[in-house]
């Protein structure tokens, strides 16, 4: 039996805490009071949401007083709904991609004991590049029922991880609003929020699955990576679809005809688009890797000889 302490095996996995005692993102990432702390915003932000939703007037869904669908007072309930949901799970997926430092460096470029601030060159470049891709994929290329922004939601997430992948998609959703006319007035904002917090939700459960592997120079099997795909998918679809517009935005009695028409229009794009996204985001993740660990043998090799 090992001799290995259980931190001792986290660190070598994951990598040792590099961020020096005091400073902000040292206390982010190792307090014990930031810890409970966000899990305090989650538990307060819940109670204070099912209040909402049910208490408010009688609750949005029931409430013949806020109207048609989508009428102001819906989209008032939504952006509401969608400010105490995802600020608090956005916060809690950042602070635990941030708990595995080898997850914070651009891939293939870890350096053991660096630290990769939250606005590092990397991660601004991506954001960027979410933003644009989003923008692309989801609003130019996207018709006919087909929403390609699926894709670039999950390649965001499974690639670049919570802080990266969500800001960029996040972001990305709201420009996509502003220029393209998705959505309007309080939808931009709930649009933006939805999209922070399901795709940065997404990536940290992805990377759970995906990155003890590869931490050890090992591929996934492609099913995992499928695996990892999909639960994107089913963290985005629980939370825009069911939750901040199937709860908010319709009527009770025209919510389950609206929820059964997104089902056969949009779940199965979920199990497909997201998991398509994701297998090439580990293709190009192994190729990236894989040469970075070729290149770090052969300099080993030339300090040696």
């Amino acid at each position: 039996m090992s001799g290995t302490s259980k931190t001792e095996k986290e660190e070598d996995l994951w990598g040792p805490n590099p961020y020096e005692p005091g400073t902000l993102m040292h206390t982010f990432t190792t307090s014990r009071n930031v810890k409970m702390g966000i899990y305090a915003y989650i538990l307060l932000s819940a109670v204070v949401g099912v209040a909402f939703w049910t208490l408010w007037n009688g609750g949005a869904l029931y409430n013949p007083a806020y109207g048609i669908a989508r009428s102001p007072e819906r989209e008032f309930h939504r952006m509401v709904s969608a400010l105490l949901l995802y600020p608090p799970v956005t916060l809690w997926a950042v602070w635990y991609h941030y708990q595995h430092p080898r997850w914070t460096a651009p891939r293939g470029k870890y350096i053991k004991g660096r630290g990769y601030p939250l606005f590092s060159a990397y991660n601004i470049v991506a954001i960027a590049m979410l933003i644009a891709f989003s923008n692309v994929l989801g609003q130019v290329l996207s018709g006919g029922g087909v929403d390609l922004g699926l894709v670039s939601f999950s390649f965001g997430a499974s690639f670049f991880g919570a802080w990266a992948g969500g800001t960029g998609i996040g972001v990305g959703n709201f420009f996509r609003s502003l220029l393209f006319g998705q959505q309007a007035g309080l939808g931009m904002v709930s649009a933006g929020l939805w999209d922070i917090g399901t795709c940065s939700v997404g990536a940290a459960i992805a990377w759970r699955i995906l990155e003890p592997a590869r931490a050890k120079g090992m591929q996934n099997p492609i099913w995992k990576v499928y695996l990892a795909g999909a639960s994107i998918g089913m963290v985005h679809w629980i939370g825009c679809i069911t939750i901040t517009n199937g709860l908010n935005y319709y009527p009770i009695a025209m919510a389950p005809a609206w929820y059964a028409g997104v089902v056969i229009r949009y779940l199965p794009q979920e199990f497909i688009s997201c998991p398509v996204a994701a297998i090439v985001s580990d293709i190009v993740v192994r190729s990236i890797e894989g040469r970075a660990r070729r290149e770090t043998q052969a300099t080993t090799r030339r300090t040696t000889t």
